[in-house]
């Protein structure tokens, strides 16, 4: 028996990526392991989102929002990838690999409707390093962001 087909293959170069962190912010949940002292939930979300995102809207009191992601046992390269959107005066969206030295991928947030970011560039995390998400918006100025639908994905060895 053979198979034919007019389709063509749907196939990408470097398709090996893994979600290593995905987060909606539907329930309390999914602020376990969370921490800051100016993050709460809004019951605005993207037009892809669920019923809720994480809002940040801090003063002088560091972190506002952050997360450590667990280390890898390889070493990677990722991208981050998240809905946005800003409320007052702006914040910022940053991912960092906790090892001095390390690139970092930064978002300004400064859209007032929702936005997809999603970074251009790759960040390489070396193996058994672990990562920092973190999100700020306010300070002396008081500010608000809301994120949504947040993405941390790991490429392959040929990215």
């Amino acid at each position: 028996i053979t198979f034919l087909s007019c389709e063509k293959e749907n196939i990408k170069k470097n398709t090996l990526e893994q979600q290593i962190y995905f987060n909606s912010f539907e329930s309390q949940s999914d602020t376990v392991g969370w921490r800051g002292y100016a993050f709460n939930f809004a019951n605005d979300v993207p037009s892809i989102g669920g019923k809720k995102s994480l809002s940040i809207s801090g003063g002088c009191i560091l972190p506002h929002a952050q997360y450590t992601i667990s280390t890898q046992n390889t070493d990677y390269h990722l991208v981050l990838k998240l809905w946005a959107k800003n409320l007052s005066n702006g914040g910022s969206v940053n991912l960092y690999v906790n090892k001095a030295g390390y690139k970092e991928i930064s978002f300004d947030i400064s859209e007032k409707d929702w936005k997809l970011y999603e970074s251009r560039d790759t960040i390489f995390c070396p193996a058994n390093t672990s990562l920092t998400l973190s999100a700020s918006a306010g300070g002396f100025i008081t500010s608000a962001i809301l994120i949504d639908m947040v993405e941390i994905t790991k490429l392959n060895a040929g990215h």
